[in-house]
């Protein structure tokens, strides 16, 4: 089987820049094809004409910046729309997740070249297969554990790359219930030929509070519909990144797409019934997350 080719749009009007971050993509992955444009005027001509799996794009630019670049996406056919886009700048609000027509992830300046392979390499394990939507099938309630390793593994590397939070698990435990002790969760469906299930990931406000900020680069007081986008992006590359691991295992997931629960003491509803769930806590510098897993095989 030949090796994936994954094309990727740099758009910055510093020429040095866009040169710097070509070199380092190319000599890190050869299976990627690097495009460069000046600014959104350019990129929006280049992607009419070609689909990009990742746009990686800055803010502030003449002619047009980072954010209208993003607000046409809305516009363009979905056969040239790009995969998912990563907004690399100093100085980001979390507005700019709604944005657009497809996954948004920030990168906050100044980065490293480790950081930028790191993100780049999570967001296109993300962007492996459209969503599809479930179809219900019959299921054992036997808990199919083997899943729940690839997803701390995900969650622990997504945590530091993504929103610059070191993480440690710390215990697992089983529930069968949905109710929870945080104030905002990501719930997204494992859909395969074999299984399914979903995973959800909780944060309390102030971790949340946290993480976002890291993640957007901007300090935030509490949770609003400003942020609340971070949790899903964040449950959608713990899943992407999961997926990937999975995938070398032989076990082939759908992409699905995340969905946001908040408010105090608020409950999951996962896509499996009276199934026992698995959970893991993981602690931080400044508080605990949790990560819950539920997994049963088909019939």
């Amino acid at each position: 089987m030949s090796e994936k080719i994954y094309h990727v749009l740099i758009i910055d009007d510093e020429p040095d820049i866009r040169e710097v971050m070509v070199s380092i993509l190319k000599e890190h992955q050869k299976s990627l094809r690097v495009y460069e444009a000046k600014d959104g005027v350019e990129a929006l001509s280049k992607i009419k004409n070609q689909q990009f799996d990742l746009i990686i794009t800055d803010l502030h630019m003449p002619k047009m910046g980072g954010k209208e670049l993003l607000q046409e996406m809305k516009t363009i056919h979905k056969d040239f729309r790009p995969k998912s886009f990563l907004v690399a700048s100093g100085h980001v609000d979390g507005d700019i997740l709604k944005e657009a027509k497809g996954a948004v992830s920030i990168l906050k300046k100044p980065y490293s070249a480790e950081t930028l392979v790191k993100y780049v390499d999570v967001i296109l394990s993300a962007s492996e297969q459209k969503p599809k939507k479930q179809i219900a099938a019959p299921v054992k309630k036997n808990l199919n554990v083997e899943f729940i390793n690839p997803f701390i593994e995900a969650a622990l590397e997504v945590l530091e790359i993504m929103c610059g939070t070191e993480a440690e698990k710390d215990f697992v435990f089983v529930k069968d219930d949905n109710e929870t002790l945080g104030d905002i969760s990501g719930l997204i469906a494992i859909n395969s030929d074999k299984c399914v299930g979903s995973m959800a990931i909780t944060f309390p406000e102030d971790v949340y509070l946290k993480v976002v900020s890291n993640m957007l680069g901007e300090e935030y007081t509490e949770i609003n519909e400003e942020n609340k986008d971070g949790v899903a992006e964040i449950c959608n590359q713990i899943f992407g990144n999961a997926k990937a691991k999975l995938n070398q295992q032989g076990v082939f997931l759908d992409m699905t797409i995340p969905t946001i629960i908040s408010g105090s003491k608020h409950t999951i509803n996962h896509n499996v019934k009276d199934a026992k769930i698995l959970g893991v806590y993981f602690k931080t510098d400044f508080g605990t997350f949790v990560i819950e897993c539920v997994v049963v095989d088909k019939v």
